[in-house]
């Protein structure tokens, strides 16, 4: 207030948004043929850039070539480099300890990153299962190198088999083996080495892939859901109802059979030849011998010319006009039979 009048007044307030930076990380660059070692630390996307301290077992290294890089949406890249010289045969080698801090106005604690300057050192080789004692025919393996970490100079590693080489369907991918539809023949012990600029170690690690049975366990139960017994019951039965059937079938027919038989002939059988009106008794014509006598020849009696002998029988001779059935008539049908006559 002016003299009890009221002015505006204007005031410039500087506004800075603070992003801390992602964790910082070491890289390493090695020149073997003249021992030439380049080791940056790289912090990146923050506003402003962090400020990074190099420091060797715990004191600190004077800087050398710095640099801040700012990205298409204005956040600040911060790397250092430091330079020494070392030898693979250096004593320091494995030895030393160089740490990277990166501070921050974001930050209330600096974060920190650090690595052991030497060759890497493999501590042991695991693997995916973990039980290899029951490995089979048709197995899959994973070999995992695992080697000491916090290494300066990245490692490469490379797989080999004492006495022979890697199988053809093993896949070989960093520090890592895989082993696939794995057979007896690639049983061995593989070794993994790890290297750097500064030296190598390895690890070794012994697989035995044991020939699976030709007859494996029945799988049966599982996909039927049926057990043993109740499945020897369904066959049974089946087997029960086939014979009961088959059964019924041969009584049905038997009895058919039977049925026709008893059947009375469909056509009329011999009938008895009756005499004409006023002649009764008509004998017989006389035989001799089993033959009719000639026409008109008269003579004794057939009792009187053949004593002792039976006169033959008209059995068997059908009536003129009459068809008579069965194994006595040539023309008889056999279909036709009946065991009457």
């Amino acid at each position: 207030m002016v003299g009890g009048v009221p002015e505006e007044v204007t005031a410039n307030i500087g506004l800075t948004v603070l992003v801390a930076p992602h964790a910082p990380k070491i890289t390493g660059d090695y020149n073997e043929a003249t021992g030439h070692l380049n080791l940056t630390c790289t912090a990146l996307h923050g506003h402003p850039a962090a400020n990074l301290t190099w420091y060797r077992d715990g004191v600190p290294v004077p800087a050398g070539r710095s640099d801040v890089a700012t990205d298409q949406q204005g956040f600040q890249d911060a790397r250092v480099s430091v330079n020494f010289t070392v030898t693979a045969n250096s004593v320091s080698a494995g030895m030393v300890t160089y740490r990277c801090d990166a501070s921050h106005p974001a930050l209330t604690t600096a974060m920190q990153a650090s690595g052991k300057l030497g060759r890497p050192i493999v501590t042991n080789i695991t693997t995916m299962p973990a039980n290899i004692d029951s490995l089979m025919q048709y197995d899959d393996v994973t070999l995992t190198c695992a080697a000491e970490g916090g290494l300066v100079l990245e490692p490469t590693y490379r797989w080999t088999r004492v006495g022979g080489s890697i199988p053809d369907g093993a896949v070989a991918d960093g520090n890592q083996l895989k082993i696939v539809f794995a057979s007896p023949k690639d049983s061995g012990t593989y070794t993994c080495t790890a290297s750097n600029a500064l030296g190598s170690t390895n690890a070794k690690k012994t697989l035995q892939f044991k020939e699976r049975p030709l007859i494996r366990e029945p799988q049966t139960q599982e996909k039927s859901g049926l057990s043993p017994e109740l499945t020897l019951l369904v066959v049974l039965a089946v087997f029960a109802a086939l014979g009961a059937f088959g059964g019924a079938a041969y009584y049905i027919r038997r009895r058919r059979e039977a049925q026709d038989e008893e059947a009375p002939p469909t056509l009329e059988g011999p009938k008895e030849a009756v005499a004409p009106s006023g002649i009764q008794n008509v004998p017989a014509a006389p035989m001799a011998q089993g033959r009719p006598l000639e026409s008109g020849k008269t003579g004794p009696p057939a009792a009187a010319e053949d004593k002792g002998r039976p006169l033959p029988s008209n059995r068997g001779v059908a009536p003129p006009g009459v068809k008579e059935k069965g194994y006595d008539n040539p023309i008889s049908n056999a279909d036709e039979f009946n065991p009457q006559y």
